[in-house]
């Protein structure tokens, strides 16, 4: 009695241990799940046939054969773990399925709870208390039977799913667990953990953690968006992948066996399998081959396909993969780029014309500015005072402004015009970077700046694009005008070394962040701050700059503080300088 015992524990705790051990293993599966309460429904199986054993009066014994009347539970569920491990969907999505099978259970329960009918007279039999069958009970018949019925049915389910089912794990685990419910029927009672144990190994060795090679790679090609078929030599679809199957609406049993000319098109008949070996034995493959393919409802579908050949361990040719996607997309998408591509570059004839317009107007505007200025500088009798001096100096200067800016717009609006090319000369530095800081003479004057040009007369000549450099410094020092308050100082200066000239426009206006330094040169990016709000500009100014130093084969750079200013450096090498 206490060996039969110590066996009844021991199966006891296995039966708990190997239910945690799979649901641990992958507690998301539902599978996993359905299995840790398989083994603690037998557990309690268990359970009751310890206690039959340990007590000694019938009375106790009673009471642990009514604390066992859930039995029927058990084999309900189990039912329901055979049909939704052989996939009976549309039972298991059934009402009248959970009513009729746990509707049974609750009621035998029941009447095994609140009566004898199913009990009979209770005796001591070996090592532990038996039920003798009640006489005359049709009730337990109809109980017994319907058990049998229910037990028929699991392996009945299960021995079909396992003769059925072409998936390799699938079929694994249907063997396990058919002879894991044998194991159940036969010694279920008093040793439940080996019945369990081949469930259990079954779920854990084969589930979806645990896959063989093939299943491996038949889930990933089943995933795969793209159209995947296996031709084989005969010409006949031997795989087609779920894609190739909604693709061309047929199921995946339809499209295996198929000839392949019945999916391909006309057109492709020189792609079909014994040609394609032909064009491909010398690689082993084709790609991007526009093949149209014929739906189950005739439609021709266009695929960009490639085709590789397939070959077994000795050499010999087993077929074709070929790998398609759909192309009337990615059509229709090349179609709508070329559109916008078209409108683009409409719309870019279209501003160059009205640039080209707009800087022609503006040229001859400045230009009569210019020429109706000088003729009534001419008829002046009397002579200007300093302050109208520096009013028409300052009319003079900004005209020639415009007109640079009105030459920039109509060459680059010019078709064909490299803006981009370097037109260098040797022309003297000194002149040009003091006329340009004088542009800025009216305006600082407003401002309450003073500027300040130290440039050494040493500096000499150096070999550029004069237009370029004029424009660069131009925009370095308007930057510089526009960031510092009034009471500040605007200021330029060169020096001269073996291969270079360095020139450095410094301010002492409100300082550049850090954090900013590194989007100067950037095009369109622009530091937010008091000033530049009031100074909106399109932050293409410092890109220039860069760029006309880069073009030049130099380099540029800021130093900064914030409050303090900012200093921006830039060189032009001279050792390609010509001797004028």
């Amino acid at each position: 009695m206490v060996l039969f015992s110590v066996i009844l524990v021991i199966n006891f705790a296995f039966c708990l241990f190997l239910g945690s051990f799979v649901y641990y293993k992958n507690p998301t599966e539902k599978l996993n799940r359905y299995t840790l309460i398989l083994c603690i429904a037998y557990a309690y199986q268990t359970l009751i046939n310890f206690g039959l054993t340990v007590v000694e009066s019938p009375e106790t014994a009673n009471t642990w054969f009514k604390f066992g009347a859930f039995y029927p539970f058990l084999l309900a569920f189990q039912l329901h773990f055979i049909f939704f491990f052989t996939e009976k969907k549309v039972v298991l999505k059934s009402k009248g399925f959970y009513i009729i099978v746990y509707g049974w259970a609750l009621i035998f329960s029941i009447i095994d709870l609140s009566t004898d009918l199913l009990i009979g007279k209770i005796e001591h039999v070996g090592e532990s208390w038996v039920a003798q069958n009640p006489v005359n009970s049709e009730l337990w018949l109809v109980r017994t039977v319907s058990v049998w019925v229910i037990l028929a049915m699991m392996l009945v389910f299960c021995g079909i799913y396992l003769l059925q089912t072409s998936n390799e794990a699938r079929r694994a685990q249907a063997q396990f667990l058919f002879f894991g419910l044998i194991a159940f029927y036969l010694i279920g009672q008093y040793l439940p953990f080996l019945g369990l144990s081949l469930i259990c190994y079954a779920v854990s060795r084969y589930g979806v953690n645990a896959l063989t090679a093939k299943l491996s790679a038949e889930i990933m090609m089943n995933r795969l968006p793209e159209v995947l078929l296996f031709i084989d030599a005969t010409g006949r679809v031997q795989f087609a992948n779920s894609a190739a199957s909604a693709t061309l609406d047929y199921s995946r049993e339809e499209l295996v066996g198929l000839p392949f000319d019945y999916i391909s098109a006309g057109g492709n008949k020189s792609q079909g399998p014994l040609e394609s070996f032909e064009k491909i034995k010398s690689t082993g493959h084709a790609g991007n081959l526009e093949l149209k393919f014929r739906a189950k409802n005739g439609a021709e579908i266009p695929l960009l396909t490639s085709i590789a050949e397939v070959r077994g361990s000795t050499g010999r040719a087993l077929g074709f993969l070929y790998l398609g996607r759909e192309i009337t997309q990615i059509k229709k998408r090349e179609a709508e780029w070329a559109k916008s591509q078209q409108e683009l570059e409409l719309d870019s004839i279209i501003r160059l014309d009205f640039l080209a317009l707009q800087s022609t107007e503006l040229l001859r505007m400045t230009k009569v500015i210019s020429e109706n200025l000088k003729s009534l500088l001419g008829s002046q009798e009397e002579p200007l005072s300093i302050s109208q001096n520096r009013q028409i100096n300052s009319i003079f200067e900004a005209t020639q402004g415009l007109d640079k800016i009105g030459q920039e717009m109509h060459n680059i609006s010019t078709p064909g015009k490299d803006i981009n090319a370097l037109h260098r000369q040797n022309f003297p530095l000194k002149p040009l970077l003091e006329y340009i800081l004088q542009l800025f003479k009216e305006q600082a004057y407003n401002q309450d700046l003073m500027l300040i040009s130290d440039v050494p007369d040493t500096i000499g000549t150096i070999y550029a694009d004069k237009r370029m450099i004029q424009q660069l410094v131009y925009n370095l020092i308007n930057n510089a005008v526009h960031f510092t308050p009034g009471g500040g100082q605007v200021g330029i200066g060169a020096q001269r070394s073996s291969n270079e000239v360095q020139v450095t426009i410094w301010d002492t206006g409100i300082g550049i962040a850090p954090d900013d330094v590194a989007k100067l040169f950037q095009a369109f990016k622009t530091v937010q701050t008091p000033v530049s709000q009031k100074h909106e500009g399109k932050g293409l100014g410092l890109y220039f700059c860069k760029k006309y130093v880069t073009l030049h084969g130099g380099l540029i750079w800021v130093e900064s503080q914030v409050g303090k200013g900012s200093k921006f450096h830039f060189t032009i090498p001279t050792n390609g300088e010509k001797n004028s």
